[in-house]
């Protein structure tokens, strides 16, 4: 009976090896997917960032446009282009463009600003999961060991002479 025991034990030991390593298979594809992940995130934000910049892009070509369209109408009509009230618009018309193209220009570094720490994040989450795929690995063989030794333990004790109960407790003869 006690071999049955021991060979469970060898068989559990084994077990846990196994274990380790399928725990550290899956622990390797979530960091995987966790770095696909984080790739995605930053190329979305990437995304975003170059969409920000493009509308700065359109805002300049408007302000130019706008500017342009003042200057003709001001020659068209006899007067100095960019002199007087013709460059009072052009004035009015960049101030509000640029603070526009500010915003545009702010929010596609604040974009990738936030790229970057959500990467970041990522990483070292995606690390996080790589560790706990060594340790899960690590765990397993001690797991196995324990198992084992506990094994060796009990297949010494076999064949063994039980130990003499010594009897502490005997009564004193009162005759």
């Amino acid at each position: 009976m006690e071999y049955a025991a021991i060979a469970a034990s060898v068989a559990s030991a084994v077990g846990s090896v196994r274990e380790g390593y399928q725990r550290q298979a899956a622990l390797q594809q979530q960091a995987a997917m966790t770095r696909i992940q984080t790739e995605a995130q930053r190329l979305e934000s990437e995304r975003r960032a170059i969409q920000y910049e493009q509308q700065g892009t359109a805002i300049l070509r408007r302000i130019n446009m706008a500017n342009a369209a003042a200057s003709a109408r001001a020659a068209a009509g006899g007067v100095m282009p960019f002199e007087g009230s013709a460059a009072l618009v052009a004035t009015m018309s960049e101030k509000t463009g640029g603070r526009e193209y500010g915003y545009a220009t702010e929010g596609a570094g604040a974009t990738r600003r936030m790229g970057l720490v959500a990467a970041k994040l990522g990483e070292l989450k995606a690390d996080q999961y790589a560790q706990a795929a060594d340790t899960a690995v690590e765990s397993g063989w001690m797991n196995a060991a324990g198992k084992l030794g506990m094994a060796a333990f009990s297949y010494g004790k076999l064949g063994q002479a039980p130990a003499p109960v010594e009897d502490r407790f005997v009564q004193p003869n009162l005759m």
